[in-house]
């Protein structure tokens, strides 16, 4: 609307330089010189107004141009102001984006918080059942060393005593030997001292020597050892007379 105030008047103007030129033609050859001077007069004024006319065009052509640049600005300030709009929704889902990558890291914190507290405890515990699991394995360490200490004491013993046993067997076979050997002369020398005696003397020697010989072979280690027997097991190959 203000720009189209320019061109009503540039139109008023064509149209008056136009009636005055029609006029000029028209009584250019019937009117004296009083109407030459007002035909200058009017020349002048009409290339006054022309001039006039020319800067009004030229006015008009950069109010145009004004309104053309004005316009391309506002539209630049239209895509702007959109182009604003968005980002201004680009930034608030930024931010709203944000926020939550900030509640996610906020619970990824506290969930590796729990972990580390309960991979910490795990540890603890794992720590304490090997704390444990050495003592008791040093404890089952001492106990083997005096086990095996034990054991060579007890082997050392055994070997010992079976060589003593051996020695002891051995003595007793011997001893049963020569216990057999005095019997026998016992007997020999008993026997012949009742031969001109009686045969009652001589029957009573032989049953005392064979009682001796009944307790020498129940003293042998290949007899079993008898309680309570009233009369001692008859030697084999022997019998009481």
């Amino acid at each position: 609307m203000v720009h189209s105030e320019p061109g009503r008047i540039l139109q008023t103007l064509r149209t008056g330089c136009a009636l005055l030129v029609a006029a000029g033609m028209a009584t250019g050859g019937l009117i004296g010189p009083a109407w030459g001077q007002a035909a200058d007069r009017d020349r002048a004024q009409m290339l006054q107004m022309q001039q006039q006319l020319q800067r009004l065009q030229a006015d008009n052509a950069a109010l145009q141009k004004e309104r053309s640049q004005l316009q391309a600005q506002a539209g630049e300030a239209d895509k702007l102001k959109r182009e604003s709009a968005q980002t201004s929704k680009d930034l608030a889902k930024v931010r709203g984006n944000a926020a939550a990558s900030a509640r996610e890291a906020a619970e990824l914190r506290e969930q590796m918080e729990a972990l580390r507290a309960q991979t910490s405890a795990q540890i603890d515990q794992w720590r304490k059942a090997l704390e444990e699991r050495d003592v008791l394995l040093q404890t089952a360490a001492m106990e083997k060393h005096k086990n095996e200490a034990e054991i060579t004491l007890l082997s050392a013993r055994l070997k010992a005593q079976t060589a003593r046993a051996d020695l002891a067997e051995a003595k007793h076979a011997q001893a049963v030997e020569l216990g057999g050997e005095f019997i026998d002369r016992y007997e020999s020398d008993r026997l012949r001292l009742c031969e001109p005696i009686t045969g009652i003397w001589k029957t009573r020697n032989e049953l005392e020597v064979q009682k001796m010989r009944d307790r020498l072979f129940a003293l042998r280690l290949d007899v079993p050892l008898v309680k309570s027997a009233s009369t001692p097991a008859a030697a084999p190959g022997q019998s009481s007379q």
